[in-house]
């Protein structure tokens, strides 16, 4: 006769891919510390020590806060686990401080002069960069071909970085071995299919270089530029106190990795924790690791949302609440939050993702929400992941528009805030 399973059998798998598959939105608090457990508590069951930190602290965020010997009196928390715990707040408040101003190219000139200092030693070779709506570069992918002719060059191959690494922009170039940055024949029909194959996915180029002998030639837009060449190179380094976060974190996770391969694959801590999961599995990193980065900045998101959120009325305090909520996000994404007719919060909800002005986010989705939740008043917010806090044309136009939107069914929108980094600027 066979054994029973363990009602319990296969259940850190199954949470694991649950949050591998749709993130923490759904998940119930205990479960999220469960998930953190598995880590400190290889074998044993995590259930029953989740309900008793909640039971002693209230929330996973005043779960992380709470100090060592405070941990330790929670039934079924040794020294071990408590240390994990600590460690594991430590470490995301360091890697998600650790966001560096993204570098901004606003011209064909800059980014040619850029790919022309990567590239302009090597004989053959193709250089591809990513973008977000800002023209903040995201990261820089260099195909393992080296020749764009190529039978081997895939163009699906760049869509896949592209959208891997959520970038909504992307710029290309490659060498010329002949000396002469002029294009071919072949060159234009391969920058029409690049722009077609990126363009069905929802990618658009910039622009196609060519890049010989120090000098660069446009070839989407058929212009040439010559002049002054930026020879400092961007060269991968690995800042020490992010391979020691790094590797300690690990170790306390009981994770074998190499912290170096994993910070010179993604160029940096606050790139490799707030990196999409589909990114990581591109990169061959398996579920546990996967899973352990990722929520470094899922739970961060967790905790933020487990806090009170001020009164409409406290403009600076709510500018330090929405920090907090959006500083584990490398992507923009737009909030609402809705408010009674005293300023008390009533609900926020994700009622968009890219640009404030992109049509996903929609006058009329956002007064659905404000009209079914019985509000009279809100607040909108979005991040700029470039680093700048300074409003766009295009910030200011929306925000009048989705307050005239909003106005209509009796809400009335107080401000909008842009939340860049550490800091913020309201479009009142």
């Amino acid at each position: 006769m066979s054994t029973p399973q363990h009602p319990h059998s296969g259940h850190r798998a199954r949470l694991r891919a649950r949050f591998l598959r749709s993130g923490l939105a759904d998940f119930d608090a205990h479960n999220v510390l469960e998930l953190l457990l598995f880590y400190a508590i290889p074998r044993s069951d995590t259930n029953l020590t989740a309900h008793a930190l909640l039971s002693r602290f209230g929330s996973v965020d005043e779960t992380l806060r709470a100090d060592h010997a405070a941990l330790c009196e929670a039934r079924g928390v040794g020294d071990g686990v408590a240390r994990f715990l600590r460690g594991f707040h430590a470490f995301s408040e360091f890697a998600l401080k650790r966001r560096e101003p993204r570098v901004t190219y606003t011209g064909a000139d800059t980014l040619g002069q850029h790919f022309c200092s990567i590239l302009s030693e090597k004989s053959e070779g193709i250089a591809v960069a990513f973008f977000d709506n800002d023209h903040g570069m995201i990261r820089e992918y260099f195909p393992e071909v080296s020749d764009i002719h190529s039978p081997h060059f895939s163009m699906t191959d760049i869509l896949t970085n592209a959208l891997l690494s959520n970038a909504p922009l992307c710029a290309v170039a490659h060498v010329h071995a002949d000396g002469l940055a002029l294009p071919l024949g072949e060159d234009l029909d391969i920058t029409r299919l690049l722009r077609g194959t990126l363009e069905a996915g929802g990618v658009h180029l910039l622009e196609h270089f060519i890049v010989s002998s120090e000098r660069y030639t446009t070839l989407l837009y058929r212009y040439s530029g010559q002049g002054p060449i930026n020879r400092n190179a961007l060269e991968a380094v690995i800042d020490p106190r992010e391979r020691t976060a790094l590797s300690e974190f690990l170790a306390l996770a009981g994770i074998r990795a190499d912290a170096d391969a994993l910070l010179l694959t993604y160029g940096s801590l606050y790139r490799l924790v707030t990196a999409p999961i589909g990114r990581h599995r591109h990169e061959g990193l398996d579920e546990r690791l996967t899973a352990l980065l990722s929520l470094v900045a899922a739970t961060d998101t967790y905790r933020a949302a487990e806090r009170d959120v001020p009164p409409a009325t406290s403009s600076e305090a709510l500018g330090k609440h929405l920090i907090d909520r959006f500083r584990a996000l490398s992507k923009e994404q737009v909030l609402l939050l809705l408010f009674d007719a005293e300023g008390r919060h009533i609900s926020t909800r994700t009622v968009g993702t890219g640009s404030v002005g992109e049509a996903s986010v929609s006058s009329r989705l956002l007064a659905e929400n404000a009209l079914f939740s019985g509000a009279r008043q809100a607040v909108l917010a979005h991040n700029h992941p470039n680093g700048s806090c300074d409003p766009s044309a295009e910030d200011t136009d929306i925000t009048a528009h989705i307050g005239r939107a909003l106005g209509g069914i009796g809400v009335e929108l107080l401000r909008h805030y842009i939340i860049a980094g550490e800091r913020f600027f309201i479009i009142p």
